[in-house]
């Protein structure tokens, strides 16, 4: 995930008279040393950026439930340091992940008025498909007996599949991959 910090689209700015854009990072609960990986890396992006974590896991089902305690807290951050509008970033791979579709109707009771724009998933980045690429051409042993199957939990009980990924030229090197939607 540190690729996510690297490609942030934005440029942090203050705009006009009295604005000021804070980023809030919304990041499924992973566990102990999932959660630890997070926030190293949010420490890293919090020294340059105003900015918030918060964890949502599967239980959060909006106001007032589990993991709302996360949500609250990390807006009250960015409302400390003078923050008029939030960039909420999905540290989650698909808009179809259930804890991110329970997540995104609920935030803007949090914000207390402030205004929110939410980032594309990961998914949606042409860098993350840039670094998978990169991390499968590493793992890469024997390119043309190997083939790359994809699988992702749609939240609805129904798996997708990702096509295999296709080679380029003769040098059989490996393009992209492309999801079945």
């Amino acid at each position: 995930m540190a690729f996510l910090f690297v490609a942030l689209p934005w440029t942090f700015a203050e705009g006009k008279s009295g604005e000021k854009t804070g980023f809030l990072l919304v990041a499924p609960d992973r566990g102990f040393l999932g959660n630890r990986e997070i926030e190293a890396l949010f420490g890293a992006f919090k020294k340059s950026y105003p900015s918030a974590l918060a964890l949502a896991g599967r239980d959060y089902n909006g106001i007032e439930s589990g993991y709302s305690a996360y949500l609250k807290r990390a807006v009250d951050e960015l409302k400390e340091v003078g923050v008029t509008k939030i960039v909420a970033i999905p540290l989650f791979f698909s808009p179809a992940d259930p804890i991110f579709q329970k997540v995104v109707p609920h935030l803007p009771a949090y914000a207390s008025g402030r205004a929110i724009r939410w980032a594309a998933p990961m998914r949606e980045s042409p860098l993350t498909a840039q670094i998978l690429l990169d991390r499968i051409e590493r793992l890469s042993r024997n390119p043309e007996e190997e083939r790359l199957v994809g699988r992702w939990d749609r939240g609805d009980g129904r798996e997708k599949r990702a096509l295999p990924p296709r080679r380029s030229g003769a040098s059989g090197r490996l393009c992209k991959a492309v999801p079945v939607l």
